[in-house]
């Protein structure tokens, strides 16, 4: 089954997140406010300072919740809905579950490495990448304004994207600055159409 992942890129600018309803979606962070989220739809953060902003919110949700494990090392109240994943430094595809969900290494945790390592490892395909820019796109790097300081944190780590060894994972940021999976255009997605797949060699 697939599975759109929502970033915050600014790529996202004007998009209708209606066009959204009734796919299966998993939310990065605030991401959560654009979408209406079911019960088999998915959020994740790793960040504690999100949960503790965004707590009322997160709780009253019915969809599924995903942490890494290392998030409860720092003080986090730990809920009977939170579902904890091992983290580790390795991808490891739908063994994911036994083995760990990659989420960056050497101090380049992300919260959308661990989205879509854990998407495989739910073995959901193909899996849509929306806002994952890696980077300013119009000289932004979010489509929102909820984060008083705009870091980019990102664009820097993009060789950690090459550790994401699958061949079902599909970035719709035409623009981004990723270079290590292949892109296809949203609009062609959502159609229903024949999609065209730009190869990552094109522009890696």
């Amino acid at each position: 089954m697939e599975i759109f992942i929502i970033g915050a890129g600014n790529s996202l600018k004007d998009f209708d997140f209606n066009r959204l309803k009734g796919k299966r979606l998993l939310a990065i962070n605030t991401a959560f406010k654009d979408v209406v989220l079911t019960k088999d739809d998915i959020l994740v953060w790793i960040d504690r300072l999100f949960y503790f902003k965004y707590k009322t919110d997160i709780d009253k949700m019915t969809c599924q919740k995903y942490v890494p494990d290392f998030t409860p090392d720092l003080a986090y109240p730990i809920k009977e809905d939170f579902n904890v994943i091992k983290s580790d430094i390795m991808f490891w595809g739908n063994e994911g579950f036994q083995r760990g969900c990659y989420c960056g290494e050497g101090g380049g945790n992300l919260t959308g490495l661990f989205a879509i390592s854990l998407a495989c490892a739910l073995d959901y395909k193909p899996i849509y990448l929306l806002g994952f820019d890696g980077g300013k796109i119009r000289n932004k790097l979010h489509y929102h304004s909820r984060y008083k300081v705009e870091r980019d944190t990102i664009s820097a780590k993009n060789k950690l994207f090459y550790k994401i060894k699958s061949d079902d994972v599909y970035n719709c940021s035409l623009q981004s600055n990723i270079t290590a999976l292949p892109r296809v255009d949203i609009d062609e997605v959502l159609s229903g159409k024949s999609i065209k797949v730009i190869p990552k060699k094109i522009y890696s």
